[in-house]
This record gives C-alpha cells, structure tokens and sequence, in this order.
C-alpha cells in the first residue's frame, strides 16, 4: 500500500513538472509578443547639407553627391546614432534647372532597412545679353547690334530671339550737340524662353555724329554797271532741313 501510494505521488510530481516546462516555451502566440524578438519599425530622412548652395545648370545630368546628403535614421522614433551608412539611387529632374531628386537606401550595420528621398536645387546659370555702343551720323541709319555669353553652345539665343532698338526719346536723328546718348541701345529678350539661364541685360550708348553739308556759291556773271542776284547751292542737309 506505501509502495503504490509513493508511485501516485511521483507520477503527480511528474505531471507537475511536464506542466511547468510546457507553459515555459513559446507557442505560436508568444513568439509573435515577445519583446526580444521584434522588429524596429525604421523610418529615414534626408536632407542636403547646411550651406549647401546646390549644383548650377550645365546642361548634363547632375547627381547628387553623397558629401552633399546628411541622413537621419530612426528605430520606432528614436534616432540610430551608430552602424547608419546609406547609397544614393537614382535621381530625377536633374539635368534641367529647377527642383531634383535623389532615392536613398539607407543601411543599419551593412543591411538595407528604409529607403527615403533627397531634394535638392539645380540653378539656373548666368547669361548676358548686352547692346553694343552704336554710331551713326546725323540722320542716317545704322544696324543695332548685341553680344551673348554664357549660353551653352547651342543654346544661344537666335538672332530673332533678341530686340535692339533705341530708348524712348532718342532716335537717329537726335541733337549731335546732347551725344553720346547713354543707355539709348536697349536689347529685350523673352527670358522665358530660356529658363534654364538667369539673363541680365545691358543697355549701350549711341554716339550721334555731326552730318557733312556744304553752302556753295554759285558762280554769277553781269555785264558792268547792271546788278544780279548772288545765289548758292546747298548740299547734305536732310529734307526740310535745308537752309531757308
């Protein structure tokens, strides 16, 4: 009787024991909640540099490069301070002057674990259209003129592109006495035909030079002791502009 109530007792205590070790593992649903096993959510931001004044348009692609980026990586909300690394992807709207971008992988300890984007500013290069000084005489005509620079080849302006023509109040046939005639040649263009480039323009002089013109006596002839009118000849005025 002993003996058998002694086997009772240890096949309960094993029991017991089975019990304790089953509710000690995980099953599926512990596995799923426990805190050592879970995933970080991560999330990344990226942004140029402080100071960074952005790449200007040369006409080919610009990417964006990695001295330029700062990345910040963050573990459920709170910022990764060591093993953060990134790559930069491709970049998009970076040949034109206006706003790029960049794709940027970001790494934890050499493993990929959020990806994020960079915008970054492509400026517009610098070009001028500037008159150039013209010269004319009194009353005569001249072609106005003007040079461009900094255009790409290619890219320059057509010569219909860009307007020449005189300030208000000045013209041709202005006062020798008031030339030169500063800011008279003004060149206009339609900036937003090339919005790659940030355009100044410069206005030039026009020299206004005096216009020969000759008063030529005409030889008289009179028989002695008679009168005869004394005439001349005028020559290079402008019509209406002749002598009275």
């Amino acid at each position: 009787m002993k003996k058998a109530l002694a086997l009772l007792v240890a096949l309960l205590l094993s029991l017991t024991c089975l019990w304790a070790v089953a509710e000690t593992l995980p099953g599926d649903d512990d596995a799923a909640t426990t805190p050592g096993d879970l995933t970080p959510a991560y999330t990344a931001t990226a942004q140029t540099v402080s100071g960074f004044a952005g790449y200007q348009y040369t006409g080919a692609a610009q990417p964006l490069a990695a001295s330029d980026v700062t990345v910040t990586l963050y573990a459920d909300g709170t910022a990764v301070t060591e093993g953060v690394t990134f790559q930069i992807g491709a970049c998009s709207n970076n040949v034109n002057a206006g706003a790029a971008s960049a794709s940027i992988t970001v790494l934890l300890d050499g493993t990929p674990v959020a990806e994020t984007t960079c915008s970054y500013a492509i400026s517009k290069a610098p070009a001028s259209i500037a008159a150039n000084n013209a010269e004319v005489t009194y009353g005569d005509e001249v072609a106005l003129t003007y040079s461009a620079n900094g255009f790409l080849p290619g890219e320059e302006p057509a010569a219909d592109a860009v307007k020449v023509a005189l300030a208000d109040g000045v013209s041709f046939t202005s006062p020798v006495a008031g030339s030169p005639y500063a800011g008279a040649v003004v060149p206009s263009i339609d900036a937003a035909a090339f919005p790659n480039y940030s355009i100044s323009i410069t206005s030039a002089a026009l020299t206004v030079n005096p216009r020969k013109a000759t008063i030529a006596a005409n030889n008289a002839e009179v028989t002695y002791g008679d009168e005869v009118a004394l005439t001349y000849s005028a020559n290079g005025f402008l019509p209406g502009e002749e002598p009275a």
